[in-house]
């Protein structure tokens, strides 16, 4: 069952790219005046912000039986001194925990903005920054710790 999670955790975390893209984006073009806000704009900032929620969910559940992260917490001293564990006992938590955090406030913000400008510049700053921490604290191959970009349990 946690092959199963962590696979689809790392599947996930393309579709919640994409969709972050396209709603920065989306609200990059209507931030310089080109495009009003439309219920497309709607579904795209409803869509990233469920798609992270789903993967902080997932997340979530694997941080809470990965023999990483329990090792690291049960292990202070280790999990602070090591950088594998500290990325996946506290660094990689905490990012998509702000990421998640500042996303959501962001779609709460929008039911609030009154205009349409101020609309496209809420997502790009919220959803921008939430993207932004996203790409900071995804486990890149390259990376000491990374895990492949595709992977198959």
């Amino acid at each position: 069952m946690f092959n199963l999670v962590l696979w689809g955790h790392s599947m996930l975390r393309w579709a919640v790219l994409v969709s972050g893209l396209i709603a920065v984006y989306r609200g990059w073009r209507g931030r310089a005046g080109v495009s009003p806000w439309t219920s497309g704009d709607t579904w795209t900032s409803r869509g990233f912000v469920a798609l992270l929620d789903v993967q902080f969910a997932a997340g979530l559940l694997l941080w809470l039986y990965s023999p990483i992260s329990i090792m690291g917490i049960h292990e202070p001293d280790l999990g602070l001194g090591d950088r594998v564990i500290r990325f996946w006992t506290f660094e990689h938590p905490l990012l998509m925990l702000a990421a998640v955090v500042l996303a959501n406030i962001g779609l709460f913000l929008l039911r609030r903005r009154p205009d349409a400008r101020r609309r496209h510049r809420t997502v790009c700053l919220c959803f921008g920054t939430a993207l932004a921490l996203v790409l900071v604290g995804i486990p890149w191959s390259f990376l000491p710790y990374g895990r492949p970009l595709f992977w198959l349990p």
